[in-house]
């Protein structure tokens, strides 16, 4: 098998990904805390967030996708405005 896409856009080693429901968005996480969202069809980054200090374990969108959420190797979680 081989992947159907691929993308080369991180810094560091990515830890946590999350799909957005309707399959166009994805968030990515990396080991340095910084997150990025990406528009899947023309892999295209949309925006880097304000890192957190360490490695991101966990991302996921709001019900309403307008939002996601993210925690670290950290004591917050952090909610994020898409």
């Amino acid at each position: 098998m081989k992947p159907v896409q691929q993308l080369f856009k991180f810094d560091d080693p990515t830890t946590a990904l999350q799909f957005r429901k309707d399959g166009g968005l994805i968030v990515v996480g990396e080991s340095s805390g910084r997150i990025q969202l990406f528009e899947l069809k023309n892999k295209f980054v949309l925006r880097n967030y304000g890192e957190h200090s360490n490695r991101i374990n966990c991302l996921d969108f709001s019900p309403d996708n307008r939002h996601f959420i993210s925690c670290a190797n950290e004591t917050a979680i952090k909610l994020w405005d898409i």
